[in-house]
């Protein structure tokens, strides 16, 4: 990329060019030997000058050759340091062996001088220039200290000193002053005199004052920003060497290197170009030229035009530094947003060239590029291919040239995946362009079109998404074709299954699945979208004539066909799914636990079966373990404490176990007891048939329960598992069923929650056997587990069992705070039976008073008693109607008036009962 083109100005000068400065259509020229030559740019003389004519060679001029004017020799023999021009005075300043002079740019004559102390007469070791408000003013380094003076009235006038004894280098804008010293940067504020210290320079100190009011400070090979206040603004200049120097050609900055020209970026601190030149010792910006020159030459850069340079970056592939200078330099021309929008454009086809897609389809947003156009890049979506910007051409063309570089730019060295990245960026293209074209009816379907085939060979899923959202804007013929052309057979079926030709997309994913016929654009397995298309069918037909298949090549998935929970599955037969499924391998008992598990299925044979399965599995795995196998398992299920919820200290003791987590039938027989705990529709009977004998003891215990045969599960956990504390446990969990009454029809609402209140007893029997056997079994009179038992639950205990079954020589100090609770508990359960018997004897009392009432009303029907709705007499009639309210009528068909509702007063029975009256 090109910024700037270089032609040498002179080249082979016997002199030593030490300065220069241009100004005022002048270049000025300073010498090692105190002199200043003045040179007039004539582009059009082209012979060579004679001043520059040596005795070995004339010096070579190129066609913006320099007419010499005139030499002048200042104060001092040696080389000429430093030159500066005031355009607005028409002033060149010169500094030579320490003297400071000022001369007039048109007639090189002395003009103002400088009135210096006397001790620095001859002493400045340079100098800088500035403009504050339209007055030229000048800093100089004294050889004590800084002189600031200002131009006033064709005269130097003496402003300020500031006491700065090591300065070597100063910047100068506005009111503030960088100064370069031996070790650090520092600013001055010439209104004040405030310094801040800023950071060491690192031995090469280098300034630049920007017309910005901002400050570049080199350090090493690092530019820095600072601003008027001494805040670092950015750190954005990485220089590939120290700077020699510096200078600002907007929108510029350029650093003279050891070997090179470097153009950079001032605003992003990108560089924008590399000018190869050896020997250079200085630069210096003009108003529409950069001169690099050394003793015995000059180069000149010249900048190109702006859209030039912009065009350059963008084909380089920088196209956002091109846009950046455009936007920054151009604003002001009328053509301006065409412009921008062409570069943007042209930016977008040298990304998308380079398969930077992502950034090639932000610059088409930018641009007002036809989106017919970008369509041709990709030759299955348009009949007018572009075979210079085809995606055929282009990724080929990249890879190879990525290959070819030392360091690889590509993201990948796939194409596949170049052309799905380029797929899916062309999607969100087309979807911007659809908003932004709006007003182009005849682009809508072409772009929903592209997005459909485009989507295809994306993802089938996204495909069929944008079909549900843009149906009415597609062609689902065209789309037919263009799939079937393509060899999208994924994309086409779920065409097909959305357009409810689901029999046709199944036979064409059926196709694919047996190798019949391979999608090229997808990798997609056609068993998934099978499956997914099954899974949502409510035809068991269908499911019928491909459930083979699914068993054949996925059989997980076949658990997705008929479980799915968001498929209605009352459309499905329970029963004939179920017996069908019965021939593949563990369908039919996962799919019964997904109708009880999953749906909440409250069918009882569905119950019933799913026992009898579950049963069936359980005791073919047992018949296959060993004794030692069975009673492992049975001690892991004892500690998960599948009934209660909560381990026992036996059972935490238990948990060191040799049981497998994925152990077959620890599995089945940890199902089988969460079965027999969460259902209540199965028929226990016969499952105690098949265990009763059988070492599964968890499972007996819940199918003892579940008939209500507590003692004898009590008798399991006690004596064939020894687990005295899980039977407390269990006997806790019985509940008494004296709330059976709330749906009584015979007592109202406040009387049945006075029978409940009253009539509620503590006692539970289960414990009171736990009490039994304690006893009964022990050779103390009162073993210790049974007394802390009427001490731990003295209101759950019937007084009169235990004293019945405690022996009489059981010590009555022992039971004599038991006994003290057991008078007052059956005291108050006398007072409250006695309550419970009062409310069922006034309520039996009401409802006999209620019967009397009824009892007397009565009518009387004779041959001259008239229906007050047909107007008929009732004899003629084989039955009439009485209702509560005395009314008689015919026998009026249902259908004609509720039974509850009287034909003659309108009044419904059921709102207004006779006996609210």
């Amino acid at each position: 990329m090109e910024a700037f083109s270089m032609f040498p100005v002179i080249s082979r000068t016997p002199y030593k060019i030490t300065s220069l400065v241009s100004g005022a259509h002048n270049i000025f020229v300073g010498n090692g030997e105190g002199r200043i030559m003045v040179f007039s740019l004539d582009r059009k003389h082209s012979a060579p000058n004679d001043l520059f004519e040596s005795k070995e060679k004339k010096p070579e001029l190129s066609s913006l050759s320099l007419r010499f004017e005139r030499e002048v020799e200042t104060g001092g023999k040696g080389k000429v340091k430093r030159m500066a021009v005031l355009h607005a005075a028409d002033l060149l300043l010169s500094l030579c062996d320490g003297i400071l002079e000022c001369w007039s740019m048109h007639t090189m004559l002395p003009a103002a001088s400088f009135p210096l102390p006397s001790q620095d007469r001859g002493h400045v070791k340079g100098f800088c220039v500035n403009v504050v408000r339209d007055v030229q003013e000048v800093l100089i380094i004294g050889k004590k200290a800084l002189y600031q003076y200002a131009y006033i009235s064709d005269q130097w006038a003496w402003k300020q000193t500031f006491p700065v004894t090591d300065a070597t280098e100063v910047a100068f804008s506005l009111h503030t002053a960088a100064i370069a010293t031996k070790k650090e940067y520092t600013l001055m504020d010439t209104r004040n005199g405030a310094f801040t210290e800023l950071f060491p320079h690192g031995g090469s100190p280098g300034l630049l004052a920007t017309p910005e009011s901002e400050y570049i400070f080199t350090q090493d090979r690092l530019g820095l920003c600072v601003n008027s206040s001494g805040v670092v603004t950015r750190a954005n200049y990485t220089f590939q060497g120290t700077p020699v120097n510096l200078c600002h050609a907007k929108p510029y900055l350029i650093a003279l290197m050891a070997d090179s020209v470097h153009v950079m970026d001032q605003q992003s601190g990108n560089l924008a170009q590399v000018v190869q030149l050896k020997g250079a010792t200085n630069i210096h910006a003009g108003k529409n030229f950069v001169f690099v020159y050394s003793k015995d030459f000059i180069i000149a850069l010249r900048p190109l035009p702006i859209v030039l340079q912009v065009t350059n970056f963008i084909k380089a592939g920088n196209a956002k530094m091109g846009l950046d200078l455009y936007m920054q330099t151009s604003r002001q021309d009328p053509d301006f947003k065409d412009n921008l929008k062409s570069f943007y454009q042209l930016a977008g086809d040298e990304s998308f060239k380079r398969c930077n897609f992502e950034q090639a389809f932000k610059f088409y947003q930018n641009s007002n590029v036809d989106p017919r156009k970008i369509l041709t890049f990709f030759p299955f979506l348009s009949t007018q291919s572009n075979q210079e910007m085809s995606l055929s051409t282009i990724v080929p063309r990249a890879l190879a040239a990525d290959s070819k570089r030392a360091r690889r730019i590509l993201p990948t060295s796939d194409p596949k995946v170049l052309y799905r990245v380029a797929t899916e960026q062309l999607v969100e293209y087309s979807r911007f362009a659809m908003g932004r074209f709006r007003s182009d009816e005849s682009l809508k379907p072409i772009l929903n079109n592209a997005i459909a085939l485009l989507l295809a060979q994306l993802s089938p899923n996204d495909f069929k998404k944008h079909l549900s959202e843009m149906k009415s804007d597609l062609n689902f013929d065209k789309l037919e074709r263009s799939l079937t052309q393509m060899n999208c057979w994924s994309s086409l079926g779920q065409l097909y299954d959305f357009d409810h030709r689901t029999s046709k997309a199944l036979e064409l994913w059926y196709r694919m699945a047996v190798g019949e016929i391979k999608d090229v654009m997808s990798d997609s397995n056609p068993m998934n979208d099978i499956v997914r298309s099954l899974s949502e069918s409510t035809d068991f037909e269908l499911l019928q004539h491909y459930t083979p298949l699914v068993w054949e090549h996925s059989k997980p998935n076949l658990r997705l066909v008929y479980m799915n929970p968001s498929r209605s599955q009352n459309v499905l037969p329970h029963a004939e799914v179920a017996e069908y499924l019965a021939q593949f391998e563990g369908m039919e008992l996962a799919y019964l636990e997904f109708l009880v598990s999953s749906l909440g299925s409250r069918e009882k044979p569905v119950h019933i079966k799913l026992s009898a399965l579950h049963l069936q599995k359980v005791l073919q795995l047992v018949q296959k373990a060993t004794p030692e196998e069975i009673k492992e398992v049975s001690r892991a299920l004892a500690s998960e404490m599948i009934d209660q919820g909560v381990a026992t200290r036996r059972s935490r003791s238990s948990r060191r176990m040799n049981v497998k987590a994925s152990n077959p039938l620890l599995e089945s027989r940890r199902k089988f007891i969460a079965f027999l705990r969460s259902s209540h529709l199965y028929d226990p009977r016969p499952i105690l048939l098949h265990i009763e004998s059988s070492p599964l003891l968890e499972e007996k215990i819940l199918v003892y329960t579940q008939l209500g045969q507590y003692n004898k599960a009590l008798n399991i956990i006690l004596n064939e598992m020894n687990d005295e504390a899980r039977a407390e446990k269990f006997c806790l969990s019985w509940k008494p069923n004296y709330k059976a009454r709330v749906d009584d029809p015979k007592f109202d609402s406040n009387t049945l929650n006075i029978l409940n209140r009253y009539s509620a007893t503590d006692a539970n029997p289960l414990l009171q056997s736990l009490f039994n056997i304690f006893v009964s079994t022990s050779t103390d009179p009162l073993p210790a587990k049974a007394l802390r038992l009427i001490e731990k639950y003295p209101s759950k205990l019937d007084p009169l069992q235990v004293v019945k079954n405690l022996p009489s020589s059981v010590p009555l100090k022992l039971i004599s705070a038991y006994l003290m609770h057991a008078l007052k508990q059956t005291s108050s359960r006398l007072k409250q039976t006695q309550v419970a018997r009062n409310v069922e004897s006034s309520q039996a009392m009401k409802k006999q008073i209620a019967l009397l009432r009824q009892q007397k009303h009565h009518s009387v029907v004779s041959r001259d008693t008239v229906c007050p709705v047909t107007g008929s007499k009732l004899v003629k009639n084989s039955a009439f109607l009485r209702f509560p309210n005395g009314v008689v009528t015919a026998a009026l068909p249902p259908s004609e008036l509720p039974r509850h509702i009287c034909p003659v007063t309108g009044r419904n029975f059921k709102d207004e009962p006779m006996d609210q009256q």
